[in-house]
C-alpha cells in the first residue's frame, strides 16, 4: 500500500506547480522548459509592454490551462498598483483592480 504522495524538490506539494502535467516531473520539464524559452523569447523580441503581457497570457492560458491571470504593475506617480493586462476578467472585475503598497496578497 503506498503512503501519501511525497513533496517534489523545492518543497511544492505534488501538482501545484506543474498542475496541467498529468505524468511525472521529468515529463513536465520537458513540456515547460521549451514554453519558459518561448516566453522568454517574446519578452525580449516583442516591442511593447502591452502587446508582449497579453501574448504571455495567450500562451499561459493555452498551455498552462489559466483560466484568469492578471499582470499588474506598480504606478509611481499614483503610488497604487494596478492591474495592467487580464484574461478572464470582466472589464469591471479589471477595474477593481486597484491596490495600495502593503495592501493584499497584491501590494506585498
Amino acid at each position: 500500500m503506498a503512503g501519501p504522495p511525497s513533496e517534489p524538490p523545492g518543497g511544492r506539494p505534488p501538482g501545484e506547480a506543474a498542475q496541467y502535467c498529468e505524468f511525472d516531473f521529468g515529463e513536465c520539464r520537458t513540456n515547460f522548459l521549451p514554453l519558459l524559452h518561448e516566453m522568454s523569447r517574446i519578452a525580449t523580441e516583442t516591442g511593447e509592454l502591452p502587446e508582449i503581457l497579453d501574448i504571455l497570457l495567450q500562451l499561459m492560458q493555452r498551455h498552462l490551462k489559466v483560466v484568469r491571470g492578471m499582470v499588474s504593475l506598480y504606478e509611481p506617480d499614483s503610488g497604487r498598483i494596478f492591474i495592467h493586462r487580464s484574461v478572464g476578467l470582466t472589464e469591471e472585475e479589471a477595474a477593481r483592480g486597484i491596490y495600495a503598497p502593503g495592501e493584499g496578497i497584491i501590494g506585498r
